[in-house]
């Protein structure tokens, strides 16, 4: 049987060739493309101008935030209040629980935990 002339080269040894090769025409493409649209170059505007552009986009930390200050506006539960309002009148006598109660003006929304804490926080 005859073999084919290779000329001394194998097929073995292409492949990885080719395969560096279509990798290297690939990030060239790539790079060529950012280099055209400019992405990831510096603007050549002042940082302050560009301050909120150059930070990271964090949306799990923008939600957390979010739903936190969502949480710190809603008003207090009733038995929240009413707990306060009872340790306030053991600690300082019934007066000081009335006061702290007429903190609220008169039709006014209800009062957020943080209000209430101010409210009947207890001097001692």
């Amino acid at each position: 049987m005859a073999t084919p002339e290779t000329g001394g080269a194998s097929l073995s040894g292409v492949a990885p060739s080719i395969g560096v090769a279509i990798y290297g025409t690939a990030v060239s493409v790539k790079g060529a493309t950012n280099l055209i649209t400019r992405k990831g170059h510096i603007s050549e505007t002042s940082s302050n101008e560009n301050s909120n552009s150059s930070k990271k986009v964090r949306p799990k930390k923008e939600a957390r935030e979010a739903a936190k200050e969502k949480r710190d506006s809603q008003p207090a539960s009733e038995k929240y209040a009413k707990d306060k309002a009872k340790a306030k009148a053991k600690a300082e006598g019934p007066d000081a629980r009335r006061k702290a109660h007429d903190a609220k003006e008169k039709g006014a929304p209800d009062r957020t935990k943080k209000q209430i804490d101010e409210d009947y926080k207890i001097n001692r």
